[in-house]
This record gives C-alpha cells, structure tokens and sequence, in this order.
C-alpha cells in the first residue's frame, strides 16, 4: 500500500512537473513569437506605432472573438505594405476592423482571414486592383468583398467589374469603398456571443499571459542560452 501511494505521490508530481515545463516552454515560445512580429511592426511604425498595432489587434480580438495571434501576424505584412504605398494608418486600421469583423461575422477561419488580408497586401503593393485578386484570392476567403467594395462606391456589380478591368480603381480608393461596403452588410448582425467567440476569448486570455510571463523570462532564458553555447 505504501509502495503504491508512494508510486501515486510520485506520478502526481511527475505530472505537476511535465505541466509546469509545459507552461514555461509555451511561455516562451509565444514571448518570443510576440518579440518578432513587434520587431517586424518597428521597422514599419517604429517603436510607438509598434506598441499602439498590438494595442490595437488585441483590442480587435477581444471585442470579436478572433485569434489575436492570427490577427497581429497578419496586420503585421498588411502595414508594412500598405504603409509603403503611403496608405494613411487611419484607413489601413479602418480596414483591418471592417474585413475583421466581417470575417467574425460570416464565421471565415483563421486561414481564409490570413488570405484575405494577404490579397489586400498584394492589392497595395501594386497600387491598383486586379481581378485576379478581387476574385480568386479576396473573393474566395471572403466572398461578400466583391458586393461590398460595389456598394462602398455607389456602383452596381456590372460597373465595378468594369472599372476593375480597366486597370482604373486605385488602392487608396478600393480601400475605404471595401471598409465602408462591408461596414454597411454587417452592421445589423451582433446578437449573443457564439461558443467560437467566447472559446477563442478565453485561448487569447490565456495567451497573453503565457505572453507576459514569458516575456519576463526572455532575458534570463537568453543569457542562459548564451552562456552555454560559450561553455561549448
């Protein structure tokens, strides 16, 4: 009997350890996961603007219930290549919140979100819509985009498939069009709280404290790693 609380005491601690080694091993991979994607947003923003693209992708997740790791790796491209093409950060946020609360909207996973600012990337880094954008790449991960971006222009489908065609409908315009479009087929949805919403809420939670202590133990974690390579 003794052996077998003893073998039970020991199991129990076994498995206390195997979870705490876990915790600190995700810990530090999504510190060091939320280190690259700030570097990568300072290049673009600088330090502030960094701090104020995480304040507001967090923001964002919380309020729709969408993965803040998806959302601020993808907002982390689409900045820096519509900041190239001298999109206003004012318009860049307008947009990632209409197309993000589309995607929650008409429940798009978070791959069909990643595709769909990845053709709105493209979209402004070449200045102009095409329609191979619009349609196999925005159009497939979020097919309202087309009807949207028409509406957001006054025009009927007909006409905006024209002017896309001409090679005629700037970035700089196609954008705000979209954010508007959209804002207007989802501005009547809300209701309760789906279990996506709040099971997503409570992963980004958990998250951002796996974040924040892991965050803490990079630069011990760091130098320890430093040091050993060194003693090699």
């Amino acid at each position: 009997t003794e052996a077998l609380m003893a073998l039970g005491v020991g199991g129990a601690a076994a498995g206390a350890g195997f979870a705490v080694g876990g915790f600190l091993k995700n810990s530090i991979d999504q510190a060091v996961e939320l280190e690259n994607v700030t570097r990568k947003l300072t290049v673009t923003l600088g330090p502030q603007g960094a701090a104020g693209a995480i304040n507001f992708t967090r923001g964002i997740s919380r309020e729709l219930g969408l993965s803040f790791n998806t959302l601020i790796d993808t907002y982390s491209s689409f900045t820096a290549a519509a900041t190239a093409a001298s999109i206003p950060i004012e318009q860049q946020r307008q947009l990632f919140t209409s197309v993000s609360r589309a995607a929650q909207v008409y429940g798009l996973s978070n791959e069909r979100v990643g595709y769909s600012f990845l053709a709105l990337q493209q979209i402004a880094s070449k200045g102009v819509v095409s329609m191979q954008e619009l349609r196999q790449q925005l159009g497939e991960s979020l097919p309202v985009a087309l009807t949207a971006a028409a509406k957001g222009l006054n025009l009927t489908q007909a006409q905006f498939i024209k002017l896309v065609e001409s090679g005629g409908l700037a970035a700089d315009k196609f954008f705000p069009a979209l954010s508007k479009g959209l804002d207007e087929l989802t501005k009547s949805a809300g209701g309760l709280e789906t279990s996506a919403q709040a099971f997503q809420r409570f992963q980004n939670a958990w998250q951002e404290l796996q974040q924040g202590f892991g965050t803490s133990l990079l630069p011990s974690v760091t130098k320890s790693v430093i040091a050993l390579k060194i003693g090699r």
